[in-house]
């Protein structure tokens, strides 16, 4: 069996920069409880950690056909308004590219994450 090749941590700027996957996510994360919070959004307190924090997350991100999008998982995890203000705040900070390869990347990890929680069903979006 060919194994895939893991995706790349770094994505190509337009101007030929690295820029790290994690560093996008880290921002996108700060940057949606910043907005959520402005907003007065309540978020769940949730005890969910391990296993069962990656199936919820998993989970939400799915589609009927079982196939996962990091933007499904982001407008439930948050709202719609918050997932795209979100994506233009990376745009604006790192560039269309970056966030396109921050979703093409964050997808793959969330199909991993899913297999090797015994959920070989999950499929990953064609947007790759």
């Amino acid at each position: 069996m060919k194994r895939r090749p893991s995706p790349s941590r770094f994505t190509e700027s337009p101007t030929g920069c690295s820029v790290p996957w994690v560093k996008v996510f880290d921002f996108a994360v700060d940057d949606a409880l910043k907005i959520a919070t402005k907003a007065k959004v309540k978020l769940p307190a949730g005890p969910l950690k391990g296993a069962a924090l990656g199936a919820a997350l998993v989970g939400a991100g799915l589609d009927k056909d079982g196939t996962f999008y990091t933007e499904f998982m982001l407008d439930k995890a948050l709202s719609h308004q918050i997932h795209m203000q979100v994506m233009d705040d990376i745009d604006a900070k790192f560039s269309e590219p970056i966030d396109a390869d921050y979703h093409r990347i964050t997808n793959q990890a969330m199909v991993d994450l899913a297999h090797a929680l015994g959920k070989k069903n999950v499929k990953l979006a064609k947007f790759h």
